[in-house]
């Protein structure tokens, strides 16, 4: 009996950190003209654990958000003063050097870490909902 009951926190502990991402997640808005370098990685970062906690068959996307990060990352680097918010990183490509529409652009990086954000968080809060379900339908 305790076993069972074990187990069932242990799924209840599981959907809890979602929810806690899911939170995070949604705590940046794309509505908001000067966001932050760091924040916006942190976040991103924020992603790449949720995709380590759901294992191997997020590999591939997980991959790619990581090189994404990185491409960021390396930018605000540069000059970490001067790039504190993404919209002097995007204008650097776009006005300065016109490599925006490059495939390693930092602008493209910026944007795909976007999407990926957003729709992480209507994956998590399905899955968070799905769990809830089977929780309340499944006690032993």
């Amino acid at each position: 009996m305790e076993r069972g009951g074990a187990q069932i926190e242990d799924k209840r502990q599981g959907w809890s950190c979602i929810r806690l991402a899911v939170e995070e997640l949604s705590l940046f808005r794309p509505e908001e003209k000067k966001m932050s370098t760091l924040a916006f990685l942190g976040a991103s970062n924020l992603l790449l654990h949720v995709l380590d906690q759901i294992g191997p068959t997020m590999m591939v996307l997980r991959q790619d958000i990581q090189r994404n990060i990185e491409r960021v990352e390396e930018t605000y680097m540069l000059d970490p003063n001067l790039y504190s918010s993404l919209e002097e990183i995007v204008q650097k490509e776009v006005v300065g050097e016109g490599s925006a529409r490059q495939a390693d652009s930092c602008c493209r990086s910026i944007l795909w870490l976007a999407r990926h954000r957003y729709t992480s968080i209507l994956l998590l809060t399905d899955i968070h909902a799905l769990g809830n379900q089977s929780s309340q339908t499944n006690i032993f």
